[in-house]
C-alpha cells in the first residue's frame, strides 16, 4: 500500500510538472514591425518572443496589422510534442489522462507574411464611371451597382456609400459591367 501510494504521488507530481508547461513563441513577420495584437490586446511589434501555454485549451489566434499592409488574423501553429506523447502512453493512466491535453505546444518559431493593400493605378482606375457594376462572389454574396475595378490579384469594389472593399480575385465568381 504505502508503495502504491509513492508511485501515484510520483506520478502526480510528475503530472503537475507535465501540465504546467509553456513555449516561449518567437513571432516575425516579412515586413517586420507589424503591431501584433494576442487575446484582444497589442503585445509589441514583430519580431517579438512571447510565453504561450502548451495546452490544446489555449487561444492560439493572433492579428497582425501594419500600415500600408492587409491584416492578417491567423494561428500560432502547434507540433506534437513526442516526450509528452511517449509520457502519456506510458503513465497516462497514472495522470487521469490530464496530460494528454499537453502533447500540442506551439511551434518554437512563427513567420507570417503580410501582403501590401494593392493600389490602383490611374489607367485603372473607375472614376468618371456610373455605379452600374455587379459583382458576385463564389459564396453567393452580391454587390450591385457599384464600381469595380480589377487588379492583379484583387478586385476593388466601391459601393455607392461606403469604402472601397478590396476582395481576392479567388473569392470572386462573377464581374458584370454595366452601361
Amino acid at each position: 500500500m504505502k508503495k502504491t501510494v509513492s508511485i501515484l504521488l510520483i506520478f502526480s507530481i510528475l503530472n503537475a510538472v507535465a501540465v504546467n508547461c509553456s513555449t516561449m513563441v518567437k513571432i516575425t513577420s516579412e515586413p517586420p514591425d507589424a503591431e501584433l495584437t494576442y487575446k484582444g490586446r497589442m503585445v509589441g511589434k514583430t519580431p517579438l518572443e512571447m510565453e504561450m501555454s502548451d495546452s490544446l485549451f489555449e487561444e492560439t489566434k493572433i492579428t497582425l496589422k501594419k500600415e500600408g499592409y492587409q491584416t492578417r488574423d491567423t494561428f500560432i501553429e502547434r507540433r506534437v510534442s513526442t516526450g509528452m506523447l511517449i509520457f502519456n502512453v506510458l503513465f497516462g493512466i497514472f495522470t487521469l489522462m490530464i496530460s494528454w491535453l499537453y502533447v500540442a505546444p506551439p511551434k518554437e518559431y512563427q513567420n507570417f507574411v503580410l501582403y501590401k493593400v494593392p493600389e490602383v493605378k490611374p489607367e485603372t482606375a473607375v472614376t468618371g464611371r456610373a455605379f452600374t457594376d455587379t459583382v458576385i462572389l463564389k459564396n453567393g454574396q452580391r454587390y450591385e451597382n457599384c464600381r469595380a475595378a480589377v487588379t492583379a490579384d484583387s478586385v476593388i469594389v466601391t459601393p455607392r456609400e461606403g469604402s472601397p472593399i478590396i476582395l481576392p480575385k479567388s473569392s470572386v465568381d462573377q464581374l458584370i459591367r454595366g452601361q
